[in-house]
């Protein structure tokens, strides 16, 4: 595929945005061309390639070097000798560009037949470890007595031909409890996947990107509600129909609860997601908006301002109070985003530093999505208490489902106030153009694919950790997808190329992840405090500079905010 930089604006780095009339448009002075492209050529050397563009508005008016997709590309309107074999070109097409694209280091690797000999290798391994990733899968719903099996077990269904009917006898019956008894490798294998899928998660985003440049936020919010709307509906189905999930938690979410307490509190469940999906429905719109505009390790820096803002919305709607060092891991994590902002994006203009920013408060969004989840668990335990519930966790499909639903409803008037603040003009006509970009845009729909596949892996797998292992796993795992991200952007990928890593980046990922883990730590110093003396929730800030406790009441059972479930996007 190829790139094309406005000349006028190449101090700036912009990205220009296409679609399928070949239409481009400066995303820094939203100057538009129109080009035809006129030939490819072959030099003599057979190593470089020659495309010749015509614009027919705008010309460019400087010339100018840069690092493209991993390639070097020449721009320049010196009048050169044309190549004989276009001289039967009409007079009135106007060269005005020259993009000389040079074979790099990686580009050579693939003609190495070592390389692509390690390349088939590591493909097979990826299709083994799929493989045991639908084996839990299904091994999750339908568990089996005999687990001991082994690591075949989860690639093969079972060791027999017959499993299939094992499998649909056990979907009329309830089953055991996964941990009860499992393999000790189920959980570190999860990990490895959970990593795997987490990285290739974030890279295959910006590739889904792209493409489809401004369109990105709208497009792919709309369609991956729709997609998780689905996935999530058929696992509660199939989790419903195995007698899997409590018929009493889904009354609860679904029906007015009887008794006491004031309106809010007779309210049926979904309450909590109706407001929860607002949020995320928003904060993943910004999201995919501002990922086209930023580099991968600057995107993954933002994206951890969901610490700090979950802090910040727990602290004032769930009342949680946290000690000393948890202010200090998330003081750290604040000070290089706020940083990365302002540094990563010097010499990207004023576009490149209001994307950065809105990229950040997309995270606030999520928080609160979160945290709003969060308290409907709460609500639940204590329902389930006051009632002397045996299953007092709410099942999290059951959440993920309401939440989707009311998704699919919120997504479209989201996108809708969104693109109206960005563009102003004819909103409908906007919507239309994202997705016939999507349509006929070169490799937009194949990179979308690509993509909400890796991605439902992705969250799948979170699902199933914190079933198997636990949610202090999940959340280690989902940190090391950020330094593995960051250096595998230095390789050149498909439509993105390679991204170059300054050393204040490599400085903030260091201090971030520094700080999550100081803040992680925190969470269980304070939980330990919580079992040991039995203080309850409502704890003097900052221990210990400050050591008074409230007295627990009897029977009171410690609640702490748990890690967020990372989202997608």
């Amino acid at each position: 595929s190829m790139k094309y930089v406005h000349v006028e604006c190449l101090n700036q780095w912009r990205k220009v945005a296409t679609n399928r009339d070949n239409f481009f448009q400066c995303q820094t002075c939203n100057a538009a061309q129109r080009a035809f492209v006129v030939r490819v050529l072959v030099e003599r050397e057979g190593s470089d390639l020659i495309a010749y563009c015509l614009a027919v508005e705008k010309p460019f008016e400087k010339s100018g070097h840069l690092a493209l997709s991993g390639l070097n590309v020449l721009v320049t309107t010196r009048a050169e000798e044309p190549w004989r074999s276009i001289a039967s070109v009409s007079d009135w097409f106007l060269i005005r560009y020259k993009y000389k694209f040079k074979r790099t280091w990686f580009a050579g690797l693939l003609t190495n037949p070592v390389i692509v000999g390690l390349c088939t290798v590591l493909v097979l391994l990826l299709l083994i470890v799929l493989c045991g990733f639908f084996g839990l899968m299904l091994g999750y719903f339908f568990p089996s007595e005999e687990e001991d099996v082994g690591f075949l077990w989860f690639l093969i269904a079972g060791h027999r031909w017959a499993w299939l009917s094992s499998v649909v006898a056990k979907m009329s019956t309830s089953s055991r409890h996964l941990g009860q008894s499992q393999p000790g490798w189920i959980t570190p294998l999860l990990m490895v996947i959970l990593v795997i899928f987490g990285t290739a998660n974030v890279i295959t985003g910006k590739i889904r990107s792209e493409p489809l440049g401004d369109f990105s936020g709208f497009v792919t919010s709309i369609l991956s509600q729709l997609v998780y709307f689905v996935t999530y509906w058929s696992v509660f189905a199939v989790k419903y129909a195995t007698k899997r999930i409590p018929e009493e938690q889904v009354r609860w979410v679904w029906t007015r609860t009887s008794g006491g307490g004031n309106w809010w509190s007779r309210l049926p469940g979904f309450k909590y997601t109706f407001l929860s999906s607002i949020c995320d429905v928003l904060g993943d719109n910004l999201m995919f908006l501002t990922q086209a505009y930023l580099s991968i390790i600057v995107f993954n820096l933002l994206q951890q301002g969901m610490v700090p803002f979950t802090l910040l919305w727990s602290m004032l709607l769930l009342g949680s109070r946290y000690i000393l060092e948890e202010i200090l891991g998330v003081g750290l994590v604040v000070s290089m985003a706020v940083a990365s902002v302002f540094v990563s994006t010097r010499g990207g203009g004023t576009a490149g530093f209001w994307m950065a920013l809105l990229c950040l408060s997309s995270t606030a969004f999520q928080a609160l999505g979160f945290v709003i989840k969060e308290a409907m668990f709460r609500a639940y335990d204590r329902h389930a208490r006051e009632h002397g519930s045996r299953a007092t966790k709410l099942d999290i499909f059951v959440v993920t489902s309401s939440n989707h639903l009311w998704g699919i409803l919120w997504v479209l008037p989201v996108c809708y106030l969104v693109e109206s603040a960005r563009v102003g003009g004819d909103v409908l006509g906007e919507l239309r153009s994202g997705f016939e970009t999507l349509l006929w845009s070169k490799h937009a729909m194949d990179a979308f694919v690509v993509y909400m596949v890796v991605n439902l892996c992705f969250n799948i797998t979170i699902y199933l950790l914190v079933s198997y292992g636990s949610s202090l796993l999940t959340f280690v795992s989902l940190k090391l997808t950020v330094p593995l991200s960051a250096f595998l952007s230095l390789i050149s990928w498909p439509l993105i190329g390679a991204s170059t890593v300054n050393s204040f980046e490599w400085l903030a990922l260091a201090v971030i992840m520094a700080g999550v883990v100081i803040f992680k730590h925190g969470n269980g110093v304070r939980e330990g405090l919580l079992a040991r003396s039995g203080f309850t929730e409502e704890t003097v800030c900052l221990w210990p500079l400050f050591q008074r406790r409230k007295a627990a009441p009897p029977g009171y059972q410690s609640q702490s905010l748990s890690s967020p479930l990372v989202r997608s996007e």
